[in-house]
């Protein structure tokens, strides 16, 4: 007999002669004990019919990340994470998307992230707070949050307290951090040598003299102490560049080797049967990189959590956050800097032979150029109540309430560098100080409720709620010139011109919303969703929206025929979705009109230059909402008693009426023409799961391999002429790389002057150059009218958006020592990193050397990589081109650590009921064929690829404590 009920584990016995049988159902934890977080409420994962991910606690404890979207990548398909410019700045922010690009417009398709549901700043919070993750993909999960929701949803729920007693938790992590990847720039010998061959190849003079050759010879040889000399002509002054010889790093001068990172956490929880409570605190400090100047971020954290029965049919709960981070760092320009450490000459010297900070370099502004400090305050509220009238009916109410507020000074000093009679000179003879501030306070009153009933097989729940937002918002700057001093920075010791300036806001949202599920036996399961939304973002006639949504499911294997096959195919479940979405992240107050105020006049009348007022631009008073409609199939599979799991998913996203630039009109119109509901894109994608669960005696193990993709091409967009200069035109898929074919390099001079690349460069080209192909045979090399319809010579030659992200994670444990890894990684990516960083030489004042730009074209190296060095003239050989698109595939170890739990029964004895002790390591290794300049993940940078904070690797030792 088959003895089998929903949620357990199925069991065949032989009735042999037996006339009695006693069954004990073992429950299926897989099946029933994983509850997921959805909107307005929780659903066992078995019974959702929409694509949803669940990310646990068990995936952040320990990790020394500085917050809880760094802990996110790899652990989610199609859950992006990308380092943004900022790089690995100390409280440095990521870019975060689900499913790829969904929007060209407002902040290009972010998603929507609330803590215990109240939106809020998901870097800020404690990630040892955090209870679990869920992450809302495709229209029927999201389509309840509609007017935010349009691209996913990611819903934080916090710890709370249980019936189990009082439990006290203190963990700590200390962690050195140091650059996972830093160039090697070259000695200074052999960048001279580079230069003047840059220099003689453009027919130049050489940038260094055969006598500063010398020098530098005499001085790597450590015959020379000092680097520099006072100037023959100019004796008060050090020579520097091609006049100096000494042999920088400058990197490893800016960055120290290793910095420290700590946080310490501190919770108290429990409770009864009657009431719950969890109190937690932590503190967050990370210190930067910088040897100059010092950087520095700390996060504090304080959180409060109490649930009450008051009787059978009313509760109340309470929930309380506050969040404060600090950032301290020098106000001296950081993204100018990444870019000038790449710059700065080796033959240049840190202090010079007085002792005194070399003025030609950064390091004098990081010292004493000022600070910039930054805070910011995040407090949220939320009271609640929930009442049970009838069985079945619940009513759910709270009041969500939350202040933040941004403050931030900016002290720019007085720059000095030292003559060599040791007399001072201003590098910068200003200094000014600056403050502002921003507040918004956010209030939403929000009720829902649910109702459960079940007839027969049938199980019915539906739901129905109204929500409200309102924020408002303000913000104040003001500037002084001409500081009294720098030593005091002030507004009250600034006696110069005053410069002001602020801004006051507001946007607001009401909603209606409904959903409806139904459960037939447990196999075939409906869910129906609808949300009526209106936006002050737009104007009355066009300010509402209605999304509605649907999503199917059949769960083949609690059919009776799937007897036989169960004990091989544990669980089949097939689901399908379709629903609409409106996006409203566009600015505020584009529909009315409004007269922009400006300072400074740029006539003078009398004797100021007064502010004034413009003129009212057009307006688009028929703006809506951006319509996002998507489709989404999976699959859900558990074999061997759900041991092998495979999770499938194919979905479709298309968006609707995004801003895009209107119809060109004659300059005469005098004005610009706004932005209209225009352009349409779509984006399509898949994920896969597989998992692989068991254990051999005490050793237990849990392997799962995520693999996902999505690419997002341009339906619609007003761009008549198919110029391949604007942003978008209709057909194109987002990171489309357009460029040259590169044949080579010319190894002769007469190969060189055969072929015709004079619309690239009407110099005469040489042997070294590089030599393009002639695609569309017309014997010339050109990109046509740059259109579609006539590139010239050019074509795609690659794509920059990262496809076929993957991952592995490995967890195990045996008799409380526990091993976890997660590898992440980017099956493909073409990356066009066209900067000083990358072709090295080049005007002399964006001229680099490092290692890798050593291997160029001579008579004696004609296979050589990069083209002969140039100057002036080296733009001819950095066109966009296939030669030098570089693969940004890799594979990272990003977190391993490894763990020992002591036996409760030593702890125990010291009314301790749990010690742990870790080590984790972050970003430890790292595969990849891009060129070694460069980290796969930090390409980016204001002032070109590669001029970004750097991503650190750490070490990290953890203590966990549980009284």
């Amino acid at each position: 007999l088959l003895f089998s009920f929903v949620g357990y584990i199925p069991q065949r016995i032989p009735v042999n002669s037996r006339s009695t049988i006693d069954v004990f159902l073992v429950p299926d934890v897989t099946e029933l004990q994983e509850v997921v977080t959805i909107g307005y409420g929780i659903q066992k994962k078995v019974n959702l019919s929409g694509a949803v991910d669940v990310i646990t606690s068990k995936n952040l404890d320990s990790r020394p990340v500085n917050n809880v979207v760094q802990a996110l990548q790899g652990l989610a398909p199609n859950l992006n994470v990308v380092v943004g410019n900022e790089g690995g700045e100390p409280g440095g922010k990521n870019l975060l998307n689900i499913r790829g690009i969904g929007s060209i417009s407002g902040s290009g398709g972010t998603p929507y992230i609330l803590v215990d549901g109240i939106e809020q700043n998901i870097y800020n919070i404690n990630p040892d707070d955090v209870e679990n993750i869920s992450v809302l993909k495709d229209a029927a999960a999201s389509a309840i949050y509609g007017a935010r929701a349009a691209f996913g949803v990611i819903l934080v729920t916090t710890k709370k307290g249980k019936t189990n007693g009082v439990t006290l938790n203190y963990s700590t992590n200390y962690s050195y951090a140091s650059p996972i990847h830093l160039p090697k720039p070259v000695n200074s010998l052999l960048f001279a040598e580079y230069m003047n061959l840059a220099a003689a190849n453009d027919g130049a003079a050489p940038v260094f003299q055969p006598i500063i050759i010398e020098q530098i010879k005499k001085y790597l040889a450590g015959e020379l102490e000092d680097w520099t000399m006072p100037i023959p002509w100019s004796p008060n002054g050090w020579l520097t560049y091609a006049g100096g010889w000494a042999n920088t790093d400058w990197f490893k001068v800016d960055y120290k080797d290793k910095v420290p990172k700590s946080v310490h956490n501190i919770s108290l929880s429990g409770g009864d049967e009657r009431t719950q409570y969890y109190i937690s605190g932590s503190t967050f400090n990370q210190e930067g990189l910088l040897r100059f100047g010092n950087d520095n971020y700390f996060r504090n954290n304080l959180n409060a959590r109490i649930n009450t029965k008051v009787y059978d049919w009313l509760r109340f709960n309470f929930l309380t956050k506050f969040n404060r981070t600090n950032l301290d760092r020098p106000s001296y320009n950081k993204d100018q800097f990444y870019s000038n450490i790449a710059r700065r000459w080796p033959t240049n010297g840190v202090y010079f032979p007085d002792g005194n900070l070399n003025y030609e370099g950064e390091q004098l502004w990081l010292e004493r150029g000022g600070r910039y400090v930054e805070n910011t305050n995040e407090l949220s509220v939320i009271p609640g109540i929930e009442i049970e009238p009838l069985k079945g009916w619940i009513i759910f109410a709270n009041y969500r309430w939350k202040m933040n507020t941004n403050g931030h000074t900016n002290h720019e000093a007085k720059v000095a560098g030292t003559f060599v009679d040791g007399s001072p000179f201003y590098l910068r003879a200003n200094n000014n100080y600056a403050t502002s501030l921003y507040e918004s306070f956010y209030n939403s009153p929000n009720i829902y409720s649910t109702f459960t009933k079940s007839v027969g097989d049938h199980e019915f729940t539906a739901m129905a709620g109204f929500e409200q937002e309102e924020i408002n918002y303000k913000s104040a700057y003001s500037r002084k010139n001409d500081l009294i001093s720098d030593l005091k920075p002030s507004l009250g010791t600034a006696t110069g011109k005053e410069f002001a300036s602020g801004t006051l806001g507001h946007w607001a949202t009401r909603s209606f919303f409904g959903r409806l599920n139904y459960n037939f036996k447990g196999k075939y399961l409906l869910e129906l969703s609808a949300r009526n939304d209106g936006s002050s973002k737009f104007e009355d006639s066009y300010r509402w929206g209605t999304f509605p949504s649907g999503s199917l499911a059949y769960i083949i294997s609690r059919e009776k025929f799937w007897e036989n096959i169960e004990p091989f195919v544990s669980m089949l479940k097939i689901r399908g979705s379709y629903g609409s979405l409106g996006n409203q992240d566009v600015a505020n107050y584009l529909y009315i009109e409004r007269l922009p105020i400006y300072t400074s006049l740029p006539y003078i009348i009398g004797s100021d230059r007064p502010n004034y007022v413009g003129m009212a631009g057009l307006i688009s008073p028929g703006l809506t909402w951006e319509k996002v409609r998507t489709s989404n199939f999976g699959l859900d599979a558990g074999f061997l008693k759900n041991r092998l799991t495979v999770s499938l998913d194919y979905f479709i996203r298309n968006t609707f009426d995004m801003l895009g630039p209107a119809e060109s009109y004659p300059s005469t119109l005098g004005t610009e023409v706004p932005k209209s509901n225009n352009a349409d894109l779509r984006t399509k994608g898949f994920e896969m799961v597989l998992g692989w669960r068991d254990n051999a005696g005490d050793f237990q193990y849990d392997v799962r391999f995520l693999l996902s993709d999505a690419t997002t091409k341009i339906i619609k967009y007003q761009n008549p002429q198919n110029l391949l200069s604007a942003p978008y035109y209709e057909g194109q898929t987002l990171g489309e790389i357009w460029g040259y074919t590169t044949l080579g390099l010319f190894q002769s001079d007469e190969e060189a002057s055969s072929w015709d690349q004079s619309y690239i460069s009407p110099d005469v080209w040489h042997a070294g150059d590089v030599k393009y192909a002639d695609l569309n045979g017309d014997g010339k090399i050109n990109n046509g009218r740059n259109t579609l319809d006539d590139h010239g010579d050019l074509s795609i030659i690659g794509n920059s958006m990262p496809r076929y992200s993957y991952s592995f994670l490995l967890n195990t444990s045996w008799k409380g020592i526990s091993m976890n890894m997660i590898w992440q990684g980017v099956g493909q990516r073409d990356l066009w990193l066209n900067s000083p960083s990358f072709w090295g030489a080049g005007w002399i004042w964006t001229a680099v050397a490092f290692e890798e730009h050593m291997d160029y074209w001579t008579k004696d190296n004609p296979d050589a990589y990069y083209p002969g060095p140039r100057m002036d003239k080296a733009g001819r050989n950095r066109q966009v081109q296939s030669r030098y698109l570089q693969d940004g595939a890799y594979l990272r170890l990003k977190s391993f650590q490894l763990g020992y739990t002591l036996p409760g029964i030593l702890t125990k004895k010291v009314f301790i009921n749990n010690i742990r002790v870790f080590v984790v390591g972050e970003n430890l290794l790292t595969f990849t064929k891009l060129i070694k300049i460069f980290d796969p993940e930090a390409t980016g940078g204001v002032y070109g690829a590669g001029a970004i904070y750097p991503i650190q690797r750490s070490l990290s030792l953890g203590l966990n404590v549980t009284f």
